[in-house]
């Protein structure tokens, strides 16, 4: 019976020896940012009859989500990112939204942020391979005040995204009264290399 004990033993000593250690990852500030995001899973990259619009939301129905907060995003995105939303100072509100695949290297989450009366919504370009945020993409925005206003909204068709812009002001120039100045604009971008290129 002592050499069984023994025997046994000395099996459990290999089998601990030969084992791998369970390791147990620590979370990053990375992790934290993209758990905000839930998937669409109703948008479908390579068909043009499943779109995206992107657009104005009412700040009532934005006062029901989450805010992302100013510290995560400060650690996850970059300078140049930070720069072109708005985001480096830290006075604007910042709404995650959901997120969607591009194609095998990247995903898209979407943004939704604002300051003050103005609203923005933004792709964030995040490169699967490489991990990280690489770019940002602006497909609606919400700017202006009394002396005029602009606005702009989008609609993704697969890998064609499609952007329309519409503004206003008066031009104080005239010595009659001040005329409305309405233009109406569109444009065609298409994903291409890692990037929406214009067409």
């Amino acid at each position: 019976m002592k050499n069984y004990y023994f025997i046994l033993l000395i099996l459990l000593l290999l089998y601990s020896c030969n084992s791998k250690p369970v390791i147990f990852e620590t979370p990053t500030a990375q992790d934290g940012f993209m758990n905000y995001f839930s998937y669409e899973t109703n948008f479908f990259n390579t068909n043009r009859d499943s779109f995206l619009h992107f657009h104005f939301i009412d700040n009532e129905i934005l006062e029901e989500g989450e805010l992302i907060p100013d510290s995560l995003i400060q650690l996850v995105l970059n300078d140049t990112i930070l720069e072109n939303t708005g985001l480096k100072d830290g006075a604007a509100n910042c709404f995650p939204q959901y997120y969607f695949i591009i194609d095998e290297t990247y995903d898209a989450y979407v943004v939704y942020i604002t300051e003050n009366w103005y609203h923005f919504q933004y792709l964030l370009i995040y490169n699967k391979e490489y991990e990280y945020f690489e770019k940002s993409y602006n497909v609606f925005e919400f700017i202006g005040g009394d002396g005029g206003q602009e606005v702009s909204e989008s609609w993704l068709f697969g890998k064609e995204l499609y952007t329309k812009i519409s503004s206003h002001h008066y031009d104080m120039m005239s010595n009659d009264e001040p005329q409305k100045v309405v233009i109406n604009e569109s444009y065609l971008e298409k994903w291409e290399n890692g990037k929406f290129l214009k067409v």
